[in-house]
């Protein structure tokens, strides 16, 4: 069955070192928006682009340039989120 909606699946691997998969199921081609917090609270990348509006896509999130911690992914619409939680281990 295919799913109405969009959705985000867990980030793999988790926890990571480096980078982490964020697998997005998109089957409306609804427009969409990724925001990645820090433990604070704090949006610390934004992304909303075409590659989003694919049925199916794997964003790869690179987190060289951030410190060891608990990171929060936010994939929403103007009318639903799905946020998934990861740990990055340098």
């Amino acid at each position: 069955k295919i799913p109405e909606r969009f959705n985000l699946s867990n980030p793999y691997p988790n926890p990571f070192n480096s980078s982490t998969n964020l697998k997005i199921e998109n089957p409306n081609f609804e427009v969409l928006q990724l925001e990645i917090y820090n433990i604070k609270g704090e949006i610390i990348q934004s992304i909303k682009n075409k590659n989003l509006l694919k049925e199916n896509s794997i964003y790869v999130w690179n987190a060289n340039d951030y410190p060891s911690g608990i990171y929060f992914f936010e994939l929403s619409s103007s009318k639903k989120s799905i946020i998934k939680k990861s740990v990055y281990l340098k």
